[in-house]
């Protein structure tokens, strides 16, 4: 299966879920009390730059906070009512059981598309394409990568060990402490997303020190917004704000395109080669139109 037909098969099951939801006349918890309150929950990470993060002032900052705000302005207009954002910090651990639990309403960050995950959160349509990489010291070649480190209850955790059998692998709460490990030696490579693994990278003070390896990633990742099931008209609202968003980006629109860019153009915070990231851009919004007309 080429890289093509494994976008498709991800953006397809997430809009199946999409589909087979639709019209089932269920409460709508989240719109409900941000229609009352006028309090939209969302979840934040501390640790997923450049996706969701606290920046100098402590304050939440990321390319998912600024979708998240998208969002809301969303909200506003549909509910004809201001919504303030209130945002609560999560962890690798923790942000399922938040949004199970209704401490957030929604969370984009860097949590990835799976068909276990949706049996219990409702997701977004994607709104980034990552993969599987290894976050290595420069000169510490592929071959010699015995300690792999892994963090628990990722879905790279699973990749890389059905990729590198020969490895030792060591268990990590968080990418912080895998830095850490690498730095001093404990583990030969970090396993994580690439785009989050070169957030770290050129973060470090010694960027140079480092690479992320392989190029071409081991899987791909969809990155999704998740909220609590029984939601539909909020998810709804979410889908056609992204949707919105990407078509803005591709259609070079000054607005969505100074977004995108300050975190992944050539002089933003984590450059990327945006070509595959605005090729899963056009499918997810033909495919959008093709579901809805």
């Amino acid at each position: 299966m080429n890289r093509i037909h494994r976008i498709q098969a991800i953006v397809a099951v997430v809009f199946l879920a999409v589909l087979l939801t639709a019209g089932m006349g269920r409460a709508e918890p989240v719109i409900d009390r941000v229609a009352q309150k006028g309090i939209l929950s969302v979840g934040v990470r501390s640790d997923a730059f450049p996706f969701s993060f606290l920046d100098a002032q402590g304050q939440p900052a990321g390319y998912s906070v600024d979708l998240a705000t998208l969002i809301q302005k969303d909200l506003e207009s549909q509910l004809k009512r201001s919504i303030q954002l209130q945002f609560t910090e999560v962890n690798t651990a923790s942000r399922y059981d938040a949004v199970r639990q209704g401490k957030v309403d929604l969370l984009c960050d860097s949590t990835s598309f799976s068909q276990s995950r949706a049996m219990n959160y409702r997701f977004s349509i994607g709104y980034f394409l990552t993969g599987t990489q290894l976050l290595i010291k420069e000169n510490n070649p592929l071959g010699t990568l015995f300690r792999v480190g892994i963090i628990t209850g990722t879905t790279n955790a699973d990749s890389v060990r059905r990729r590198l059998a020969f490895a030792d692998f060591v268990n990590l709460p968080d990418r912080a402490a895998g830095m850490q490990a690498l730095e001093r030696n404990r583990i030969d490579a970090l396993a994580s997303d690439g785009i989050l693994l070169e957030g770290m990278r050129k973060t470090s003070g010694a960027p140079n020190k480092f690479s992320v390896i392989p190029r071409t990633p081991y899987d791909e990742q969809t990155y999704a917004c998740i909220l609590p099931l029984g939601n539909d008209r909020f998810q709804s609202i979410v889908n056609q704000t992204l949707t919105q968003f990407m078509q803005g980006v591709l259609d070079q629109n000054p607005e969505n395109l100074a977004l995108f860019d300050r975190w992944f153009g050539e002089s933003g915070a984590v450059p990327i080669d945006r070509e595959p990231v605005l090729e899963f851009f056009r499918y997810v919004v033909e495919h959008e139109h093709e579901l809805t007309s």
